[in-house]
């Protein structure tokens, strides 16, 4: 996943998600042909696949991380 973060568009995806202002649909950016080759390569896949899984856990815990924070 670091590899993807560190292209073109996982900057993109990252700026997007992070530093966009609020939105009511998610506006993903479209990747180009030679990202969406990367985007098919079995690593990406499986990397994808865990951080989908673990990603509601994330969440929460930045969840009780603000609260706590914010106490």
């Amino acid at each position: 996943m670091t590899h993807y973060y560190q292209s073109s568009y996982g900057q993109r995806v990252l700026k997007q998600t992070y530093n966009s202002g609020p939105s009511l649909f998610d506006t993903a950016p479209v990747p180009t042909a030679k990202e969406k080759a990367e985007l098919k390569r079995p690593a990406y896949v499986k990397a994808d696949k865990a951080f989908k899984e673990a990603e509601p856990a994330i969440r929460h815990e930045t969840f009780v991380l603000l609260t706590s924070i914010s106490r």
